[in-house]
């Protein structure tokens, strides 16, 4: 399994200190209840949410491509999990925030155009960051 330290304690902290000055107001990592979800799980810990909860972020760090040069398909399904998860959370805005630039075009080229199955895709963002 992947050591995921750097990742909570580094870039996640800078994802959210760029959080806060866009939105003015602190973010944290917040287990939050999953509406509409049968089994489990029911919860889902999100990497930033606003003080006052009304703004959900997901923050993905991959690249698209893997060592190998070829497209990561795990690396896009955990993209697509994690706009599962925003989809089905209570909050005013919500965004999945990529890390990668390659990533983040990539990703939004495959999905122009898309008819996705539940209507609320369309009420979530796609955010670009880039790392120090």
């Amino acid at each position: 399994m992947a050591d995921t330290r750097y990742l909570k304690s580094v870039v996640e902290n800078h994802i959210r200190a760029w959080l806060k000055d866009r939105f003015d107001q602190r973010f944290k990592s917040v287990f939050l209840p999953l509406m509409g979800v049968q089994g489990s799980p029911r919860t889902h810990e999100f990497d930033a949410v606003s003080d006052d909860g009304t703004i959900v972020c997901g923050i993905k760090t991959a690249s698209w491509r893997t060592s190998s040069l070829k497209r990561g398909s795990g690396k896009v399904r955990g993209a697509y999990t994690e706009l599962y998860f925003l989809d089905h959370v209570t909050a005013r805005e919500k965004y999945l925030v990529l890390t990668d630039l390659e990533f983040l075009r990539l990703f939004h080229s495959r999905n122009q155009g898309q008819t996705w199955h539940r209507p609320c895709f369309a009420s979530l963002a796609i955010a670009r960051r880039s790392l120090p």
